[in-house]
């Protein structure tokens, strides 16, 4: 999920490349829509969006039944502890600041099978 729709497609197309099948959405009512339906693994939340930021939309996709096994997974420009530190407490399981690298999604979907 990212307002940012190169940013958006970049990513899908790096999780692609991990040999895994993904949606996008550029916000957060999308997002909410596509997850109850999908079901995703993995959910890839930028941190920083016009309608909700992704601390929010993090808890709300966590109250959804269908996700409760999701991997969580903050995505943003912001490297400082205090972000890094509001991640965590907001829920997700990684913190990864962009640009995002092929080899930090595949570390996190390997990390997540053994």
């Amino acid at each position: 999920v990212d307002d940012n729709a190169d940013a958006a497609q970049i990513l899908g197309a790096l999780v692609e490349m991990c040999s895994n099948d993904h949606r996008i959405a550029f916000d957060s009512k999308k997002a909410l829509e596509l997850a109850a339906n999908y079901k995703p693994h993995f959910v890839f939340l930028d941190l920083s969006m016009p309608d909700i930021d992704g601390y929010t939309l993090c808890a709300q996709m966590k109250s959804l039944p269908e996700l409760t096994n999701s991997i969580f997974v903050a995505q943003t420009g912001w490297s400082d502890k205090e972000f890094v530190t509001r991640s965590k407490q907001a829920g997700f399981d990684h913190h990864l600041v962009k640009p995002v690298s092929q080899s930090e999604i595949e570390k996190i979907i390997n990390s997540s099978r053994d």
